[in-house]
């Protein structure tokens, strides 16, 4: 069915929401928990909104017909080749499952947190990465990241010294955070770190009096290695900018921050695996997807489809009546408009409000994609995945000012086909680089990692692309941040994981409903839902009762009226005098009056 064929029945809603991403997700869940359901619209090929995972047919159409068609998204394709055949693309591409953004849960976070809360983790299943390893420039190979003890001392990448010494930090990091964030020492953690945590005094104020301080100062009272803070502050800290833009106010790295950074990868690392990270089996919308099943349950309803017609949004006046915006499209039918007292959207529906300022700018930094798809014509190729794999900057190939991140998957995380790998790269860039620059970078990177991983293995290439994920700003975006009930959502941040999703979700809802802040931000849905339930079922109950006493009493009344009658009928039968037939006449009143 056509979407403008599709008219709803209702038309005020409490909520309307533009767009189906994590942060669009997040909100609708959290309001209508709140009692606000909402209508949730995507002009999309699937959920997810920017953080879809599309099958095989959906990521060739995202970049051939979806981008090229809407020029105010957050994705720039920079380039798109198609190697497959027309029967391969028939025949052999199923069983993919592609992320735009793949990201992933460290394994104690905020995110798993609150999907427990949520009760998503009882129909998600998640994967734990196999292994993390990074590019040595001396060996020309990808080698090892040591997260224990014995992979520390076991390690020919490092000098005894640099062991010692990067123990003895980890060590420290662990224990400082004790510190920095007044947290009670779990005296039965198991955690390789958090053993014998005995601090000398001075040493922890010496640390307290630089915590504020570039963390360059805390690695050199350290004695830290230059390829050991490479180590611990791309892969261990997961930090995606350059050494010199840590400095910059944008970007500032802390001492606190630092070893905040090293903590939240120790103390996730050894619960599933050696390594901290998860990733979702069947791609990453799948979390995404699981917060709208929650909102659904409170109420919300969602329609996405990519030729669905929005045409304009109208702020108006705040009004008692709380109908504070108004959304014209022909699914609304003969009223033309749904109406709502909040509205939440992301970036690509700003320029649909009615009445603000023109024009966009991006920010300096952007996210350089790429992905590629390949299939093994060679048996012995067995890569290791799902795996995360780091090119340090200032690699001597690729010349590079910032950290590349790969991450490679396939069949056991659902992701591919048996004997297909993907192969999801990403680097920051400035955002005004020249396309043919970012495609001449593209291809190093593809190179290297095929001479370091897969090395003389026969492979096809199926699909690759080459995009720019970048980060807008409307020019009307502060205007809109004064008025209430509305909130547009930021664009995806460029990180690997999702836990400052739920900081900024929360501060979107205090926006959004201000007489509430005392609320906690998705307090048990479970309990929620099984309240609701009792609610509704105990209002059924009484409803049944309340319908069979109507039917006693209709029952009743209608005995009464019967012998009331028959009464009438013999008193008019009987030949008295007018006295008495008045004395009878009020006597059948007395006892009619005393029956009722």
């Amino acid at each position: 069915m056509e979407p403008q064929q599709i008219v709803l029945d209702q038309t005020e809603y409490k909520t309307i929401i533009l767009g189906t991403g994590l942060l669009e997700s997040l909100l609708s869940t959290a309001l209508a928990y709140k009692g606000f359901p909402s209508v949730n619209l995507d002009k999309d090929i699937s959920y997810s909104s920017a953080m879809k995972t599309c099958s095989l047919k959906e990521f060739k159409q995202v970049f051939t017909e979806l981008l090229p068609s809407q020029s105010n998204k957050s994705f720039k394709i920079i380039n798109y080749q198609d190697d497959m055949t027309e029967e391969e693309s028939k025949n052999k591409s199923r069983g993919f499952n592609i992320d735009l953004q793949p990201r992933f849960l460290y394994s104690r976070s905020q995110t798993v947190d609150k999907m427990i809360e949520a009760g998503m983790d009882k129909y998600m299943d998640f994967r734990a990465i196999n292994g993390i390893y990074f590019f040595s420039e001396d060996k020309q190979k990808f080698v090892l990241v040591p997260t224990n003890k014995g992979e520390i001392f076991a390690s020919d990448e490092f000098g005894l010294i640099e062991k010692r010494n990067l123990f003895k930090l980890l060590h420290m990091c662990s224990a400082l955070y004790t510190k920095l964030n007044q947290v009670q020492v779990d005296q039965n953690s198991t955690a390789e770190f958090d053993k014998d945590l005995l601090l000398d005094e001075d040493e922890v104020k010496k640390i307290m009096d630089m915590r504020k301080k570039h963390f360059k100062e805390f690695l050199t009272h350290y004695k830290v290695s230059d390829k050991l803070a490479k180590m611990l502050l791309y892969i261990i800290g997961n930090y995606q900018f350059s050494f010199q833009e840590s400095e910059t106010p944008e970007h500032f790295v802390s001492t606190e921050d630092f070893i905040n950074r090293i903590n939240k990868f120790l103390r996730s690392a050894g619960v599933h695996s050696t390594y901290p990270y998860l990733y979702t089996n069947y791609g990453t919308s799948d979390i995404l997807q699981g917060f709208s099943r929650s909102s659904a349950v409170f109420g919300s309803l969602f329609i996405v489809n990519k030729d669905l017609v929005l045409d304009e949004i109208v702020i108006n006046p705040p009004k008692e009546n709380n109908i504070n915006f108004k959304l014209k499209t022909p699914i609304a039918g003969p009223s033309e408009y749904l109406t709502s007292r909040f509205m939440v959207l992301n970036k690509d529906y700003v320029p649909l409000i009615k009445g603000l300022k023109e024009g966009q700018e991006l920010e300096k930094k952007a996210l350089l994609r790429m992905t590629f798809i390949v299939r093994s014509e060679d048996e012995n190729l067995q890569l290791d995945t799902p795996g995360m794999y780091y090119i340090f900057p200032d690699n001597k190939t690729l010349n590079n000012t910032h950290p590349v991140f790969v991450f490679l998957t396939g069949e056991k995380t659902s992701s591919a086909p048996e004997g297909a790998y993907i192969f999801y790269v990403q680097t920051i860039v400035d955002s005004d680089t020249p396309q043919d620059v970012l495609k001449e970078y593209a291809t190093k990177i593809r190179s290297l990692l095929d001479t370091a991983l897969i090395k003389e293995a026969k492979v096809r290439n199926l699909v690759s692309v080459v995009y720019l994920q970048v980060r807008r700003k409307f020019a009307g975006e502060e205007e809109l941040k004064e008025k209430p009930n509305i909130v547009v959502v930021d664009d995806d941040d460029f990180l690997l994981e999702f836990d400052d999703y739920y900081k900024k979700a929360e501060d979107y809802t205090r926006h959004l409903v201000p007489e509430n802040p005392e609320m906690l931000f998705f307090e048990n849905f479970e309990k929620k839902t099984k309240e609701d339930l009792e609610k509704k079922l105990e209002a059924e109950d009484e409803a049944e009762q309340e319908t069979h006493l109507n039917e006693l009493l209709e029952k009743l009344d209608k005995l009464k009226a019967g012998k009331g009658q028959e009464k009438e009928e013999k008193e008019g039968a009987g030949d008295q005098p007018e006295e008495s037939q008045n004395q009878a006449q009020a006597q059948g009143q007395n006892t009619e009056n005393n029956e009722q």
